[in-house]
């Protein structure tokens, strides 16, 4: 499983992957507006 920002460019290197958003706040900066993240679980190497 890896998370990462949700960008255009993160969301076309992952294309062809079963991607799930979340939304999440950091706790490190509890000023910061909550942000997506993307969770792939590589689903699609196992098929």
């Amino acid at each position: 499983m890896i998370s990462n920002n949700n960008t255009a460019f993160i969301r076309d290197l992952y294309k062809d992957f079963n991607i799930n958003t979340v939304t999440v706040v950091y706790s490190i900066n509890e000023q910061r507006n909550p942000v997506n993240e993307l969770i792939d679980l590589f689903q699609n190497w196992l098929t």
